[in-house]
């Protein structure tokens, strides 16, 4: 840095001089490169980035072709407090806790202080994260861009999570390449989504109805997306975690591209 506390040309990175600037956070193209911005928008530079290596200038290069986030922890939404339809958040802990955030905070402390909307999930969980609506009418799920703003407020000023919706495959794959790790709203048991009508906000709304939400947290060509799934319905008391076939995973995605990353 020269003593007037400005950069030369010298000074600034090739990459600054050829990315727009201010940087969105994730991957960026330029000059036949590869460059990543963290969560602020700074250009990594030195250091490991999951299945990836950020060089001294901020080139990125693939050093693995898969990357499995490691010391994820295991909470189930069955297990000693019976949060039937409360995957979104389960799952959601569980990729804060894996990223270093709300180590202390009780499960139930966690699903409690929802944010909570009549009937809108846009606004915050609609019913209870503990009780399924038998009337099949009420939309009780909370949506990612309102599930990513209540996992903020748990990150000290770190804006960890982010809206993850309309997202392709290839930036999914991107994503957990580079250790992060995305709760996906995908469906129980895996099976084809269906479809039901809901009333939001007065009006009738067409949704899937086998919703479920899990984190994945990994990603291999050959074996898959790895999956820590809350609903561990069939195997009580066990860590549900697992590698699920990318031909399983991908219609689902591909239909709902519904998810909430956490990088």
């Amino acid at each position: 840095m020269p003593e007037g506390g400005e950069l030369s040309d010298e000074d600034v990175p090739p990459a600054q001089a050829v990315l727009p600037q201010p940087l969105a956070p994730g991957f960026h193209s330029a000059n036949g490169s590869l460059y990543y911005a963290d969560r602020y928008g700074h250009l990594l530079c030195k250091q490991p980035l999951g299945a990836f290596i950020a060089k001294a200038d901020g080139t990125v290069f693939q050093v693995s072709s898969f990357y499995r986030m490691p010391n994820v922890p295991y909470l189930s939404q069955i297990d000693d407090i019976g949060a039937w339809v409360g995957c979104e958040a389960v799952s959601a802990l569980m990729g804060l806790q894996a990223k270093g955030y709300a180590q202390d905070i009780p499960l139930r402390t966690f699903l409690d202080q929802l944010p909570r909307s009549e009937s809108d999930p846009e606004k915050g969980f609609v019913g209870s994260p503990y009780v399924p609506d038998k009337s099949k009418k009420t939309r009780t799920t909370i949506y990612p861009a309102a599930l990513a703003d209540y996992c903020n407020s748990y990150c000290g000023g770190d804006l960890v999570c982010s809206d993850f919706r309309g997202a392709s495959l290839s930036l999914l794959q991107q994503e957990l390449l580079a250790g992060n790790c995305v709760v996906a709203y995908e469906t129980l048991w895996w099976e084809t989504p269906y479809y039901r009508l809901y009333e939001i906000e007065g009006t009738s709304q067409r949704h899937v109805s086998n919703n479920h939400a899990v984190l994945v947290c990994g990603y291999d060509p050959q074996r898959g997306y790895f999956i820590s799934d809350p609903y561990n319905y069939h195997h009580p008391g066990e860590i549900y975690q697992y590698w699920i076939k990318a031909d399983i995973f991908e219609p689902i995605w591909n239909e709902r591209k519904t998810g909430m990353l956490l990088r």
